[in-house]
């Protein structure tokens, strides 16, 4: 075999080897390639679970800053507030309450019971500035209470407070223009030139979390004490035994004429032989408009008797006096139980009660009120006794 057979004989081989490890060097290289597909895949499905678990424990964050930290804050903020308003011996006057009936009751005074008891505050050092005549609900309190209505006229006190709301401050969760004319004129009155100030916006600021749903029931609990309430005692003879009644609309009952003939039916039914005593105003102080019931028997009322500056007083001893107290579900409803009167609080719309059905009844039993029964007016159509009480109406 000659030279250059035998040499391409030898690139022949060396060509089939070359071959064969290109073919092996691309086979590895495309198993490489797709093991390397599978590992970038999984690596960038990895990653976006990542990310979205990320995104999920920036939201959680987000949420516990929200609920727990920066109200945890918030809260000891108005807490050092407390305390500087409790330190010394200055007076200190608690208001101006201008705002709902069922907020002062509910809220604002065991807010200031436990105040009072967290920091020892003797009541010699509290000045109550509220209005209708209320000195009583702050008994153990306040030694002092100043009446807003004998500061300001009825008048100046609706359009104060009318410009307060439309100001968008419908719950006092701030000191406004007229609650400094109020407190101005009581330092006045009192003749006082330095005085300590709790506003109610401490109390609102305090409790609007739980209101809203996001504190608990023991947090409330934690930050109020709720006592029973002595009422002044009643100088006009009313025959024994009665019902006191007070329905007026609001949110809880609106003015439909649907609402008002099953009020009208219900205070009939419960008269039952008994007078009834109806605690309708003759004059509107805010928003709500007192339901009237002329057309039902026996039935008393004390309008005349009434005043903007003494009608919160007389209605209060009138509660504290009846065999039960049945009105709409909030203002007054929320007293009666604290001065012993068994109470029928009724509503047909509870969006803006939710909360306060949730706590008043846990409270009243911790402090001994007597017993508490919301009733709804939907339950009557909805059990199929609108037409019984139809029939109840008209007999």
């Amino acid at each position: 075999m000659g030279f250059r057979a035998v040499a391409s004989r030898r690139r022949a081989q060396l060509r089939h080897k070359l071959d064969r490890l290109i073919r092996k060097s691309m086979k590895r290289l495309r198993k490489n390639k797709s093991r390397l597909r599978a590992i970038g895949n999984q690596t960038y499905s990895r990653s976006r679970a990542m990310r979205g678990r990320a995104v999920s424990l920036r939201k959680r964050l987000d949420q516990f800053c929200e609920l727990e930290v920066e109200p945890y804050f918030h809260q000891r903020q108005i807490d050092r507030e407390l305390a500087s308003i409790a330190h010394g011996s200055s007076p200190i006057i608690v208001g101006p309450w201008i705002s709902e009936v069922g907020y002062e009751v509910l809220y604002w005074i065991p807010f200031l019971r436990w105040f009072v008891d967290r920091w020892r505050v003797p009541p010699s050092r509290i000045i109550a500035l509220s209005r209708g005549g209320t000195s009583s609900w702050y008994s153990g309190i306040a030694n002092q209470y100043v009446e807003i209505l004998e500061l300001v006229s009825p008048q100046e006190f609706v359009s104060g407070n009318e410009k307060r709301v439309k100001d968008g401050d419908q719950k006092q969760m701030r000191k406004s223009s007229f609650d400094e004319i109020l407190i101005d004129a009581a330092r006045q009155d009192l003749g006082f030139r330095q005085i300590s100030v709790l506003h109610p916006s401490l109390m609102f600021q305090t409790f609007r979390s739980f209101w809203y749903g996001r504190r608990s029931l023991d947090f409330l609990s934690q930050r109020t004490q709720y006592s029973r309430v002595d009422a002044d005692p009643l100088t006009i003879d009313i025959p024994k035994p009665y019902v006191a009644v007070k329905f007026y609309t609001g949110a809880a009952i609106p003015p439909t004429a649907e609402n008002r003939e099953i009020l009208r039916a219900l205070v009939r039914n419960v008269a039952g032989g008994r007078n009834i005593v109806n605690l309708d105003t003759g004059f509107n102080l805010d928003e709500h408009e007192d339901f009237l019931f002329k057309d039902v028997s026996s039935v008393l009322s004390l309008r005349h008797q009434m005043s903007p500056q003494n009608n919160l007083a007389l209605q209060t001893s009138v509660i504290a006096g009846a065999s039960l107290y049945l009105g709409t579900c909030g203002g007054l409803a929320w007293l009666a139980p604290m001065l012993g009167t068994p109470t029928t609080a009724v509503y047909s719309d509870d969006k803006f009660l939710r909360s306060h059905l949730y706590a008043a009844p846990y409270m009243f039993r911790g402090m001994g009120a007597a017993p508490f029964a919301p009733l709804d007016l939907k339950a009557f159509v909805g059990v199929g006794l609108g037409d019984t009480f139809h029939k109840i109406r008209t007999a």
